[in-house]
């Protein structure tokens, strides 16, 4: 996403425990970003809008 290093995958939901969460790990020359998407399941749309803007925003940091 943006050009950045992203390392993906899942967590147990800390809200239910019913899901998975999907997590992501930014990796950029200065820092990690640790992203959980939590709670009820998101849907591609949301996913996608969500980690698009957090990449936009660490890409001009």
């Amino acid at each position: 996403m943006q050009g950045l290093s992203a390392v993906t995958g899942v967590v147990p939901s800390m809200r239910s425990g019913v899901h998975d969460a999907d997590a992501v790990a930014f990796l950029t020359p200065k820092r990690v970003a640790w992203v959980i998407l939590d709670g009820r399941p998101w849907t591609p749309a949301e996913r996608t809008h969500a980690l698009s803007a957090i990449a936009a925003h660490l890409g001009q940091a």
